[in-house]
């Protein structure tokens, strides 16, 4: 025997038959792999089943949800004026994406988080949200007196409360329907429900196309502004809550209900009830604004027609709008505004007395109607639409003034020729200091001089026609 192999082998040197599998510290090392060490592959194969049935189920829970999700999208869709808000919501804490859970990949528990995007619906429930803890605080800061609906365009002032029953009366061709689409458009464009019941002549395909003609646009007017041809005794339902509600007009509606609005002191209850209240209901942030006409007789053009209880049972702001300039197509027009009640004293007018006036300007390019409510009469002042005030510079110049007369006269002295212009300039140019006019009225002279329409005469100018009459 070979004591000095024996040795060796006890030692554990040149031992080939067996592998050292010892590492630092005499830890064992094993370099088996993990499927090697499983010691029950019964257990190992159902862990996969497992994991596989877990991974199609979730796959296929997810492409079910996910194509629900797609269609949603497609049919409730976000328009620009969604996106414009969307960012301000999120924000704000109200609005967040839908997410999905995706598996990863095949023999893992891994998932994947995607945003399945934000349809319309959401994003309104979202503004509501938003709105109700607005209009909240307002309310909490004005003890429920809010006046900032129809607000003027030269001031800080409104026409109506906000929360309460309005009433606006005039004649036919006054403008009121420009006016309330006008008050419409501040809802719309804020993307608060209008709802407008229509008891007059007008379709409301018609109302709409009116409302686009004023600068909304038409994604907007098709969403936010419902206008209704009432043919039942109950308020229409809607999606969503109303912020403006519009009764077009209080006769028709009392007659439709069934109410003689001469003789009925209980007509405007009804129409209250029955148009009004279920939306208020609902929101009770709405307003109410209801259009009438005046009086038949020569003494009732001041107030509404029909029994005298009708603004009893409107807390909010009462006016009557008188024509003064008729609008046609390609001009312009105005209304004045007269204060016929307010209870709650904020319009900051005595009753009787004029509140502002409607400008209705269809004079500018593109067709589209500038519905603007001013302080100011518009004639003659920068409320004047422009391509008025073009034609009254034109018309009432020094120079323009300075020809009529002279052609009036044929020949006139030179004080009263310089007389007679310096009055006219100074009826159309009020506050304009003398001097001013007085230059504008010696380079008018000299320019008609340097034309040739004049000529002087001693003391006197004589007009001098540019064309001769035929003979």
């Amino acid at each position: 025997m070979n004591t000095n192999d024996d040795s060796a082998r006890a030692e554990g040197v040149g031992n080939d038959e067996f592998e050292d599998l010892s590492g630092p510290n005499g830890v064992v090392i094993d370099f088996r792999s993990e499927r090697d060490l499983v010691q029950d592959p019964e257990a190992a194969h159902a862990e996969a089943l497992k994991l596989e049935e877990w991974y199609q189920d979730t796959l296929e829970e997810f492409r079910y949800a996910w194509s629900a999700r797609m269609e949603e999208l497609r049919d409730d869709p976000r328009d620009d004026f969604d996106r414009e808000i969307t960012q301000e919501l999120m924000d704000a804490g109200f609005l967040e994406p839908v997410w999905f859970q995706q598996p990863e990949k095949p023999g893992t528990y891994e998932v994947g988080k995607i945003s399945g995007g934000i349809t319309h619906s959401e994003v309104m429930d979202a503004l509501a949200r938003y709105n109700e803890r607005f209009n909240g605080q307002k309310r909490e800061t004005s003890a429920g007196v809010r006046l900032d609906v129809g607000r003027f365009h030269d001031s800080a002032r409104a026409l109506f409360y906000r929360a309460k029953l309005n009433y606006l009366f005039g004649k036919g061709g006054s403008g009121k329907t420009n006016l309330l689409l006008h008050v419409a458009a501040e809802f719309v464009m804020n993307r608060e429900y209008v709802v407008w019941l229509i008891f007059e002549e007008i379709t409301p395909a018609e109302l709409r196309e009116m409302l686009v003609r004023q600068g909304v646009p038409e994604a907007l007017a098709h969403r936010y502004f419902l206008p209704f041809r009432v043919t039942e005794r109950s308020a229409p339902r809607i999606r969503g809550r109303a912020g403006l509600v519009v009764i077009d007009s209080a006769n028709p509606c009392m007659e439709f209900l069934g109410s003689n609005p001469t003789m009925d002191s209980g007509a405007i209850t009804k129409l209250v009830t029955t148009y009004f209240d279920p939306y208020r209901d609902e929101n009770p942030d709405m307003t109410g604004i209801v259009i009438d006409h005046v009086g038949n007789g020569k003494d009732a053009q001041h107030r509404p027609s029909g029994h005298h209880s009708k603004m009893d049972k409107f807390q909010g702001a009462v006016y009557g709008l008188r024509p003064e300039r008729e609008g046609v197509d390609g001009d312009w027009g105005y209304s004045t505004l007269i204060l016929a009640k307010d209870n709650k004293r904020k319009t900051g007018v005595r009753t009787g007395k004029v509140a502002g006036y409607v400008v209705m300007d269809s004079s500018g390019e593109g067709g589209t109607l500038d519905v603007r409510v001013v302080t100011e009469e518009p004639t003659g002042t920068s409320h004047t639409p422009e391509s008025e005030r073009a034609q009254n510079k034109a018309a009432n110049g020094a120079k323009a003034i300075a020809e009529r007369i002279i052609q009036k006269q044929g020949r006139i002295l030179d004080e009263d020729w310089r007389a007679l212009i310096m009055d006219e300039l100074r009826s159309h140019n009020e506050g304009v200091d003398k001097v001013v006019l007085g230059r504008r009225m010696r380079k008018a002279i000299s320019d008609l001089k340097g034309a040739g329409a004049v000529e002087q005469d001693g003391d006197e100018w004589i007009h001098v026609p540019m064309v001769s009459p035929l003979d």
